[in-house]
């Protein structure tokens, strides 16, 4: 009991603050998303040896590699826009992705970004010694710093690893970083229930944030789960239970919010126990269940009662640009490589930004752009911005491919360009096409 105190006693001191939500939603599929949003705030930028909520490991990657912001993300299965619509953000590509703004010039920074992989190989129990240096980029149009502006200098190391398995080695070390591990949010963290989904993602975001002249490191816990549809017969109905096999148990005291937010669909949703509020964002009504005022029952669910069935097409529509890309050839040496973006929405400025392999040999006078009018067929031409090619180097460097364009309205645009595959050493051939 004294102790509890005490840390509570520290926490008020020092002014490290921790929140926890779980939103639940139904996507334009039918399939249901939940998003567990884990918030952990620093007392100050400068960091000391004494941590009470900031996880400690993070604080010594920060010193050690000269870390301004970092983001990792590690995801099981493929997000289809054109059924889901727009993913949740901050997210990544399957597999692992990580990028980091590292002070330094080119020279240190380098060095401080093959450190870094080596730790959060460590720390995750991740495989991502490939990263460096096969795997590493530095675009310039996608990324921009979320922190504020300062004068040091920094450099942007980006890359994503289509290879990389997600599993509860993973998931362990991760949810390490947490303050609170068998209380709140964190018991319906059920691996069994998790690795069973079509779509699962874990992932961090590390950046500065600033009031004033006060400020601090803001460290985002983020996860994704899109739930399987029940075929067979079509029930909308769920719960918290069903869809994590168990209930949420007890309260994080270090917390000073732990919410669960249910959206409220149009398909006469009733929700058992009863909100304690409904919340308007967006145009969007959520249904807020707050576990600390819930604190007279040992565990917590939430169900979710519907009149009707799943209709086999929803009234939704999807996101308004997706984008795919597949790759065609006739042989194993060469090939052609299109990506697709199609706007059923209004104009939009887009930046695609492409990381290929050393080993993909990219003829770049075939790199084409076309556009058409969904509805007509007819020919647009759109306005480019900016064209940025950095050229691989063999086994050490990818090839990277950045477009700045007017995406227009209700069209369909290919960007497409041929390629030869270099030689590789029997033991390094690839047996998949990760791209």
């Amino acid at each position: 009991m004294w102790l509890l105190f005490l840390c509570l006693a520290f926490h008020e001191i020092l002014g490290d603050s921790y929140t926890e939500e779980l939103r639940v939603r139904r996507l334009a599929s039918g399939n249901l998303l939940t998003e567990f949003r884990l918030n952990i705030t620093s007392d100050d930028i400068e960091l000391g040896p004494r941590h009470i909520l900031f996880p400690r490991i993070i604080a010594e990657i920060i010193s050690t590699h000269s870390v301004a912001e970092l983001s990792f993300h590690l995801t099981q299965g493929r997000w289809y826009s054109s059924r889901w619509g727009l993913p949740p953000q901050p997210s990544g590509s399957t597999g692992a992705m990580v990028h980091a703004w590292i002070y330094g010039n080119e020279t240190t920074v380098d060095a401080r970004w093959r450190t870094l992989i080596n730790a959060l190989n460590g720390v995750f129990c991740t495989a991502l010694t490939s990263i460096v240096p096969e795997l590493t980029s530095s675009p310039k149009l996608a990324f921009k710093p979320l922190g504020p502006g300062t004068d040091r200098e920094m450099q942007l190391r980006y890359s994503a690893v289509g290879r990389e398995t997600v599993c509860t080695e993973n998931l362990t070390p991760w949810k390490k970083l947490l303050p609170c591990k068998q209380h709140g949010l964190v018991t319906l963290f059920n691996p069994i229930k998790l690795y069973e989904n079509v779509y699962h993602s874990i992932g961090l975001q590390l950046y500065p944030t600033c009031e004033g002249v006060k400020c601090k490191w803001f460290l985002q816990l983020v996860m994704y789960n899109v739930v399987d549809i029940p075929v067979n017969n079509k029930k909308l109905d769920w719960s918290i239970f069903e869809l994590f096999g168990r209930k949420a148990s007890g309260v994080c005291n270090a917390a000073t919010s732990s919410k669960i937010l249910i959206e409220i669909d149009d398909k006469n949703m009733r929700l058992e126990p009863a909100p304690l509020k409904i919340i308007n964002e967006a145009q969007t009504s959520f249904a807020v269940y707050d576990l600390q005022k819930i604190q007279s029952e040992p565990s917590f669910s939430v169900s979710a009662l519907y009149d009707g069935l799943l209709s086999s097409t929803s009234k939704q529509s999807p996101a308004p640009i997706s984008v795919s890309s597949v790759v065609g050839g006739t042989d194993q040496l060469s090939g052609l490589l299109v990506s697709v973006l199609r706007n059923e929405g209004a104009a939009q400025r887009v930046i695609y930004t492409h990381q290929l392999p050393w080993f993909l040999l990219i003829y770049y006078h075939t790199v084409t752009l076309t556009c058409k009018d969904l509805s007509s067929g007819q020919k647009q031409i759109p306005t480019i911005h900016k064209q940025l090619f950095a050229p691989a180097v063999t086994r050490k460097k990818p090839a990277l491919i950045e477009w700045e364009f007017d995406l227009p309205r209700n069209s369909e645009c290919r960007l497409q360009f041929k390629f030869e595959k270099a030689f590789l050493r029997k033991e390094k051939f690839n047996t998949k096409l990760y791209v």
